[in-house]
């Protein structure tokens, strides 16, 4: 598996409307839920994901997934660390994961593609 969905929530609660601002993802099936400071967060013409200061090709960008608050991003497992380390650097918190994600999180730590890669595959 080399791709993997980031569920953003970046559109509002009542009326669905985006909002130009991401502060809570979800990252593949359960893998890890993150919520932070509000984020801009944007694409751009050429499919690049816009979070602050960090920038992500993309592989596709979906609206309202699910229910309308929440739009998806595909996005290459091997960005998926220096997203993770953007987040953390941000002030972002896991407030959910699988519980070795979970645990090298409260320790300041970002993980390798690899070790990525193999929950997933698990």
């Amino acid at each position: 598996m080399n791709e993997i969905s980031l569920m953003l929530r970046v559109n509002d609660e009542k009326t669905g409307a985006f909002l130009g601002r991401v502060d809570q993802i979800h990252i593949g099936d359960d893998l890890m839920d993150l919520e932070g400071p509000s984020l801009e967060c944007r694409t751009e013409r050429v499919l690049k994901l816009v979070l602050g200061d960090l920038r992500f090709a993309l592989k596709s960008y979906a609206c309202c997934v699910g229910n309308w608050c929440w739009d998806r991003a595909l996005l290459e497992i091997g960005h998926l660390p220096r997203l993770l380390q953007g987040l953390m650097d941000h002030g972002w918190d896991c407030i959910e994961a699988e519980s070795s994600l979970f645990e090298m999180w409260q320790r300041g730590k970002v993980p390798t593609v690899e070790q990525l890669s193999a929950l997933l595959i698990s």
